[in-house]
């Protein structure tokens, strides 16, 4: 288990211009956030290739400005959109397996969604057959637990998981926490298929949170605790420090915040 910062900590700043931000100071291992169409095109893709080079930066998953629609695109029973989904996603599979990412971050279905037509095992047929999709390039999909989708509860996603037993997931901290569960549910429901973490951290005030997007070492939560349980479950996720722009006030607080994360991380993987 390794720390990294995603890309997204730094919007609105464009993609490139962050991984560049990043390289400079220091971090070797990032998610690189797509924000726009334009972001894609090959040039801007072979671009941020050769920043992560130039850095000695690895890469470990992408993320898609598309989430937003994928209640849209996969969870409807209209064909075309279907196949027009799975035709947006080859580019993201392409960028990430051209870039040497493991990962595509996956939000899911929206809960209570107008146009969600589609029964339960037709949803997840759906979602592994983008899985699928993935895999033809060498990389994985992975659900994540957002709050305002289906996947934020540990329910839905343990049905995922018995339905589709290769799937793998992303942990996001304050989203489990925006969903009323704490982080500890998720790895213990899902165990080692986690692959993934979006880290920061939280403030817990007489057992109220009053804070959940911080930079972790700034709350109190029991990281240490965290990566002991994902350990004992037999997962190996990549780390990846995932804030809103106004989390943090300064780039070295954002640096202090992956090393103070590499240094619980290093306790627990010599324990």
């Amino acid at each position: 288990m390794k720390a990294g910062i995603s890309t997204a900590c730094l919007f609105p700043l464009d993609l490139e211009q962050s991984l560049h931000r990043l390289g400079e100071r220091g971090v070797r291992f990032s998610e690189c956030f797509f924000n726009t169409p334009s972001e894609l095109k090959a040039p801007a893709v072979r671009r941020l290739k050769e920043a992560a080079a130039f850095y000695g930066m690895e890469i470990a998953s992408i993320h898609s400005f598309h989430s937003e629609m994928e209640t849209f695109y996969f969870f409807t029973n209209y064909k075309n959109r279907l196949e027009d989904g799975i035709e947006q996603y080859r580019r993201y599979f392409e960028a990430a397996a051209e870039l040497g990412a493991k990962y595509l971050i996956f939000h899911g279905d929206y809960h209570f969604s107008r146009e969600a037509m589609l029964t339960e095992e037709q949803s997840f047929e759906n979602i592994h057959t983008l899985w699928s999709v993935g895999k033809e390039y060498g990389v994985e999909l992975l659900h994540e637990n957002v709050s305002r989708c289906k996947g934020g509860q540990p329910d839905y996603l343990r049905r995922l998981h018995h339905a589709i037993p290769e799937m793998g997931f992303v942990l996001d901290c304050k989203q489990a926490l925006r969903s009323g569960h704490r982080p500890e549910e998720f790895v213990q429901t899902l165990g080692s298929s986690i692959r993934h973490i979006h880290l920061s951290d939280s403030l817990m005030v007489n057992a109220s949170i009053e804070k959940d997007c911080l930079p972790p070492g700034k709350g109190n939560y029991d990281f240490e605790r965290l990566f002991r349980l994902l350990k004992e479950q037999g997962a190996d996720p990549s780390m990846m420090i995932e804030l809103y722009s106004d989390s943090f006030e300064t780039m070295e607080e954002l640096v202090e915040s992956c090393d103070f994360i590499q240094r619980k991380l290093d306790i627990v993987n010599n324990y």
